[in-house]
Order: structure tokens, then C-alpha cells, then sequence
């Protein structure tokens, strides 16, 4: 008899946990799409796979539970841009910003260059100032400037800022500044440098002047320059450098 009540006592001890588990079960599932972190690491993992739709499927899963993070928007225009969606990957980006005003480092960085390859020069121009208010030496940033001054055509401060840049890609537009400041001779040898990989610009030919010429005013004034600096240059030259012909002739 003692025993039969214990097992009535176990059953009825259930069923009133069952009725909590079941009365909170709402609650405990709102709860858990708050803060359940497996729609981030999930994003997490599609993003390192390559799958940045799925990426930013999570991340909004997250995002709508009420993870309203700046590490969340970040990471998903991450994810929008690396879809070449820009104007999503702004958004977020701008988001992620105004939550944590004052960390101005991966997020203006990610604005300035949306805005950049979206070609809003004034806008990238303006996330570039609001980082190098706060470090005047913040690579990215400085290059990010100078392109978009020489952009908005401001060659002279453009060219300032670009010859403290060692990149490639900011030579070569130092170089065409020195072409739209008239100063010719500057932007060969920054050509024939990056180029020829040459550290001493002293031992070169007209002929290499005449090749660097065409290789810079390509950028600027088209094929009606580059063939006049090309014809130029000497047959035997032309003959000894047949890679430097066929890059001239496809241009």
C-alpha cells in the first residue's frame, strides 16, 4: 500500500512538471531565440565556407530574435558585401557604427570603402577624416583619402598623401596626380619602378621614358597619346621587349 502511494506520488510529481515545462513553454522558446548563439556561430560557419547567403540568413535570424549587436550587423554586411550587395552591406555598416560610435576602426573603415567602390568619393572621404581625426597614421584610411581626392580632383593634396603609400595601386595614382600637375618626368619614374621593379631610375633609356609615357597617359588622354609616345620608341627596343609591345597594343 506504501509502495503504491510512493509510485502515485512520483506520477503526480511529473505531471506537475510537465504542466510548468508546457505553461512556460512559450516563455523558455522566446527566451532561447534571444539568446541562443547557434544562428551566430551557425553564420559563423557558413561565412568561413563560402556560403554568404546562408550567412546572412543566420545573421538576421539573430538579428530579428533581438540580437541587435554591433558584432551582428558588422559580420552581416560583411557577408552582403562579399555578395557585391552594397547598399546592404552600407546599411549594416552604418548601423554597426552608430551602436559603438566610439570603436571607429573596422566599421568607418568598411563605410569609407563601401562608399568608395559605390563611388560616393565626398562620403568615403568623410569616414576616412572621422578615423584619421583619431590616427593620423592609419594606412587604409590614408589611401582610402588620397584616391578619393584625386577622385574628386584635388591632385595636389591627393599626391601628399599618396607618396606616404608604399601599395602599389597608390603609386601608379600618384602618378597620374604628377601627370595632371604636369610633372611628367615624376610620374615615369614612379612608373617604370613599379613596373620594372626598379629602385634606381638614374641607367634608363629615352626609350624606357618614352614606353613609361605610354603606359601612364593610357589612363589619361587614350590611345591617340599612348601611339605617339610608342612610335617613339625604337624598333630594336620594341624587337628586345615583345611583352611590353603586346601589353601596348592591347591597351
Amino acid at each position: 500500500m506504501l509502495e503504491s502511494k510512493k509510485n502515485v506520488n512520483k506520477v503526480l510529481s511529473m505531471m506537475v512538471v510537465l504542466l510548468f515545462l508546457c505553461s512556460g513553454c512559450a516563455t523558455l522558446k522566446n527566451f532561447f531565440a534571444k539568446t541562443d548563439p547557434n544562428h551566430i556561430d551557425s553564420a559563423l560557419r557558413e561565412y568561413d565556407r563560402g556560403n554568404y547567403e546562408k550567412a546572412v540568413k543566420f545573421y538576421s535570424l539573430a538579428i530579428n530574435n533581438g540580437n541587435n549587436t554591433y558584432e551582428a550587423y558588422f559580420n552581416r554586411g560583411i557577408s552582403y558585401k562579399s555578395l557585391g550587395r552594397m547598399s546592404d552591406a552600407l546599411g549594416d555598416f552604418l548601423r554597426a557604427f552608430s551602436i559603438r560610435p566610439a570603436d571607429s576602426g573596422q566599421a568607418a573603415l568598411q563605410i569609407a570603402e563601401t562608399y568608395f567602390q559605390m563611388q560616393d568619393y565626398s562620403k568615403a572621404l568623410e569616414y576616412a577624416e572621422k578615423v584619421l581625426a583619431l590616427n593620423s597614421s592609419h594606412k587604409p584610411m590614408r589611401r582610402i583619402k588620397g584616391h578619393s581626392l584625386f577622385f574628386q580632383k584635388d591632385y595636389v593634396i591627393a599626391a601628399e598623401i599618396l607618396a606616404s603609400c608604399s601599395d602599389s595601386l597608390s603609386k601608379k595614382t600618384l602618378a597620374l596626380c604628377y601627370f595632371k600637375l604636369r610633372k611628367p618626368e615624376k610620374a615615369r619614374d614612379i612608373f617604370m619602378k613599379q613596373y620594372f621593379n626598379l629602385k634606381d631610375v638614374s641607367g634608363l633609356t629615352d626609350d624606357d621614358y618614352y614606353w613609361a609615357g605610354a603606359m601612364a597617359d593610357v589612363n589619361l588622354q587614350g590611345r591617340k597619346v599612348v601611339n605617339a609616345y610608342w612610335s617613339k620608341v625604337s624598333e630594336e627596343y620594341k624587337r628586345k621587349n615583345p611583352k611590353i609591345k603586346k601589353i601596348i597594343d592591347n591597351k
